[in-house]
């Protein structure tokens, strides 16, 4: 199978589905919530790989997906980038008309956005200082 591993950080302790309904509830999404009403949820594709603002969250959720369920925005083989001049807005009610549940893309780190809620496969407990 074409699986890919997810990783989300966070300060709440979540049971067993991470849910797009949380969109907006802290400070990192909430300015985007803001420009957009679509709910979502922000990944990481390395769990090594993340902002330094992340580094100090008590959870690390890890989640597994097809690959083929997200549109890959860095090859953007349909050119959606240029099609909506880079508004992410747009992008993502496109790749869901298309079927697709999410997008991996870079922002400097590679991310994925998922449009729907995943089963939590795994949940790292970091021990704060």
């Amino acid at each position: 199978m074409n699986k890919i591993q997810l990783y989300h950080y966070s300060n709440i302790d979540i049971k067993d589905k991470l849910k797009t309904s949380f969109f907006g509830n802290n400070l990192y999404t909430n300015h985007s919530k803001n420009l957009s009403k679509i709910k979502r949820i922000y990944f990481y594709i390395d769990k090594d790989k993340k902002e330094w603002r992340f580094n100090g969250c008590q959870y690390c959720y890890n989640c597994e997906i097809n690959k083929i369920k997200l549109y890959n925005l860095i090859s953007d083989k349909l050119n959606l980038l240029k099609k909506y001049n880079n508004n992410l807005n747009g992008i993502l009610k496109d790749i869901k008309k298309r079927g697709y549940i999410g997008i991996i893309g870079n922002n400097g780190y590679n991310v994925a956005i998922l449009l729907k809620d995943i089963k939590i496969k795994d949940k790292k407990i970091n021990k704060l200082k």
